[in-house]
């Protein structure tokens, strides 16, 4: 949540500009190609530039009490469409438990090892700050719990013996809400398996970014 405080931060306040009536895709479809393009600037100022020129106009147009909620689910979904500013949050709050490669990596996953991932049903992985989730696969969904007691729920669709794709249905947390949208889509591909774990590798959507992580296996998920 770092990165989120530091985002709320640096756009609010905003109460002192005009109204737009511009869609949230378009807004942020503006936002990416201005930060995209003024690497010429600071990152504070990248920033404060997009923050001027195109949030705080389009977050005028709510009230108050709806600012910050707003403001975040842009933030998220900033970082899933567009890359530029996806790095850029990288680097200035690094991944800890994710690494970044530079392609899609080849599955060393056997179809026995496939068998023996399908037996299982109860994961989990840790966030980039450390956070553990916990991930229940179950009659074709992936099901996602947060620390905070949240959830996400999508719909997971496999493509190959090592490939599968987890298509968004919902969510009541702040965070998951904000990146995807119902029906978006993102492609993961297990890599291996070691004693209690196996590596995925997950694409970016919108983005040539590919992340590997590792996804824990365990017997029991309590109150899940």
């Amino acid at each position: 949540m770092k990165k989120v405080r530091l985002f709320l931060v640096l756009i609010l306040p905003v109460f002192c500009f005009s109204q737009t009536h511009i869609s949230e895709d378009e807004l942020i479809n503006n936002m990416c190609n201005e930060f995209t393009n003024s690497t010429n600037f600071s990152d504070s100022a990248r920033v404060e530039n997009i923050k001027n020129k195109f949030l705080a106009p389009y977050l005028k147009k709510y009230e108050t009490a709806k600012v910050d909620s707003v403001a975040i689910s842009i933030y998220f979904r900033l970082q899933r469409n567009c890359e530029s500013f996806s790095q850029f949050l990288d680097k200035i709050d690094p991944q800890e438990n994710w690494e970044e490669v530079r392609e899609m990596p080849i599955s060393k996953l056997s179809n026995v090892e496939k068998d023996e991932f399908l037996k299982k049903s109860n994961f989990f992985y840790l966030e980039g700050n450390g956070d553990k989730t916990e991930v229940r696969i179950n009659k074709g969904f992936w099901i996602e719990r947060f620390v905070d007691g949240t959830f996400s729920k999508n719909k997971m669709v496999w493509k190959n013996e090592s490939d599968f794709e987890l298509e968004f249905i919902e969510s009541n947390n702040e965070g998951r809400k904000g990146f995807s949208r119902k029906g978006d889509k993102y492609f993961y591909r297990i890599i291996d398996t070691k004693d209690n774990f196996y590596r995925i590798a997950a694409e970016i959507s919108n983005q040539n970014r590919v992340l590997v992580f590792k996804l824990y296996f365990k017997k029991l998920i309590q109150n899940f």
